[in-house]
C-alpha cells in the first residue's frame, strides 16, 4: 500500500486554477471545490510554504499521485532549528513541487492542515 500524502485529497480530480503565497496553496479542482492546504506550526514553530513551483503543467490534468518527501534539517543551533519538507503532484504531463519551511526550538515542527469548500 503506498504512504499517504497529505496532498491525496485531490488524487484522481482534475486542477483548473492554483492560488499561492506563504501561508496558503488553494488548489480548484473541475468539481468546483478548493482545497486548502495552510502550512501550521506548533507551539513554538512559525511554518510557511517557501516555494511552489510547476503547477502550470498540471493544470487542466487530472492529478495522478501525490508524494510527501523528506524532512531535512538546514540548520541547526542550539535551540533555533530551521527544516524544509518537501511534496510533490504528478500528472501525466509533469509535476509540481511544493516546499514547506518551518523554523523551531527544537522541539517542534510544521506540517501542512488541509480543509475544502465549495
Amino acid at each position: 500500500m503506498a504512504q499517504k500524502s497529505v496532498f491525496d485529497p485531490v488524487v484522481g480530480k482534475t486542477l483548473i486554477a492554483v492560488e499561492q503565497n506563504a501561508y496558503a496553496l488553494i488548489l480548484v479542482t473541475q468539481d468546483g471545490k478548493r482545497h486548502t492546504f495552510t502550512p501550521e506550526g506548533d507551539c513554538c514553530a512559525h511554518c510557511w510554504i517557501e516555494s511552489a513551483q510547476g503547477f502550470d503543467d498540471l493544470i487542466g490534468q487530472v492529478i495522478r499521485s501525490a508524494e510527501d518527501k523528506a524532512w531535512i534539517d538546514l540548520d541547526s543551533e542550539g535551540f533555533d532549528v530551521l527544516e524544509q519538507g518537501f511534496f510533490s503532484l504528478y500528472c501525466d504531463k509533469g509535476a509540481a513541487d511544493i516546499e514547506l519551511r518551518v523554523s523551531h526550538n527544537g522541539y517542534y515542527g510544521g506540517y501542512f492542515v488541509y480543509s475544502v469548500s465549495e
